[in-house]
């Protein structure tokens, strides 16, 4: 038991309070199979406690105040549709790119997923497919975008372009 703690006292100056956690788990399972194979008696691992280990590194996810901040500064953009439609809806990047303008279904305010289920090449079930709704912002981007592609094409049209 004294070398159980000892040991996990040693991580615990190291390593993170998880990773201390997860070598005990470690031990305890390598014990157990240690246990069914008579080699020990008991498990004496299961009877020691996680020590805390070093804090953590802090968060580096998106906070609000973050991605109000970002909205600001993308709003205007070329990308302000797929930076409103990612942030807002929780729609993959990659979701967003990949639609063309004439895929969006502005109306119902819906995004299909991009996983094209029974295409050639295709990914995903039928069951997997799915559709998100997205907030008035992000539909507003899009419009905005779809407007801007729209009078782009018919300027080329009456150029001769």
């Amino acid at each position: 038991m004294r070398d159980v703690d000892f040991a996990l006292v040693t991580l615990a100056k190291r390593l993170s309070a998880r990773s201390v956690r997860l070598a005990r788990m470690i031990l305890i399972q390598a014990i157990r199979n240690a246990t069914v194979n008579d080699l020990v008696m008991r498990n004496v691992a299961d009877l020691a406690a996680v020590p805390t280990g070093k804090p953590g590194r802090p968060s580096r996810s998106l906070n609000l105040e973050r991605a109000l901040a970002t909205l600001d500064t993308a709003k205007g953009e070329r990308l302000w549709p797929c930076v409103a439609v990612s942030m807002l809806g929780g729609i993959r990047t990659e979701e967003a790119r990949a639609r063309a303008g004439p895929r969006w279904t502005l109306r119902l305010a819906r995004w299909p997923s991009a996983d094209r289920y029974g295409a050639p090449g295709g990914t995903g079930t039928e069951k997997s497919r799915r559709v998100s709704q997205i907030p008035e912002i992000a539909v507003e981007a899009l419009r905005d975008r779809l407007t801007v592609r729209m009078i782009r094409l018919m300027s080329s049209r009456n150029r001769g372009d």
